[in-house]
């Protein structure tokens, strides 16, 4: 979401243009220059007990956000993953509001369920799309879509080289470096990081090398 907001700020800018973002999000994207309706930074988890204390505070929020666009009347609306919510959402925008929906990044309809993809390709006047297979999933469907590449690879193209990103980060070897990623939600962290560090132990063991796995934010 930062980096999208960035780029369209860039965007009007060369063009001349005024822009303002309003947002459902976090801070990262509230300081790429959109203007926060929400801090949904604390309301992501993953399994069943975790999700339930915050059905009330979600359904809150999206009250707030439907108040929002009621009373600003945005020009379109731009959906970014997160289809639990974003489909219910885009139906009320289409069917409420006649409002122009793009869907960002998709769901990843085309590596298991497609019971979204009809409702996806329904209310998005655009879909744009980050992988190649996702793109002909939907064009399939009959959906309006657009291969727009991984916002990831933008990033990668700024990142340091091999032995400046060593240096950077202590690592003191020439040899194989391992990146363990458990993910960025708190439940994840809390019960995949432990499987992963004691994995990362018994790689360095095996492989001989003495300096041990290290934990960075």
């Amino acid at each position: 979401a930062a980096s999208l907001v960035r780029a369209m700020h860039r965007l009007a800018r060369e063009r001349g243009m005024e822009l303002q973002v309003d947002a459902l999000a976090g801070i990262r994207t509230e300081d790429a220059g959109a203007k926060l309706i929400g801090n949904t930074a604390s309301m992501s988890s993953i399994g069943l007990w975790e999700a339930l204390p915050l059905v009330w505070p979600s359904l809150q929020l999206q009250k707030v956000v439907r108040d929002h666009v009621k009373r600003e009347r945005p020009d379109v609306a731009v959906l970014l993953d997160y289809p639990g919510v974003n489909i219910p959402f885009q139906k009320f925008l289409k069917k409420d509001m006649a409002l122009p929906c793009i869907y960002y990044i998709p769901p990843n309809e085309w590596l298991w369920s497609k019971s979204r993809t009809n409702s996806v390709c329904k209310y998005s006047d655009k879909i744009l799309s980050v992988f190649p297979s996702e793109l002909r999933h939907f064009q399939q469907a009959g959906g309006n879509v657009e291969f727009v590449g991984h916002p990831l690879v933008d990033q990668v193209s700024h990142a340091p080289q091999k032995r400046e990103a060593r240096e950077m980060l202590s690592i003191q070897t020439d040899g194989p470096v391992i990146v363990l990623l458990p993910a960025s939600r708190k439940q994840e962290v809390r019960y995949v990081w432990p499987i992963l560090a004691r994995a990362a132990a018994i790689i360095t063991q095996r492989m001989g090398n003495e300096q041990p796995p290290s934990s960075r934010n």
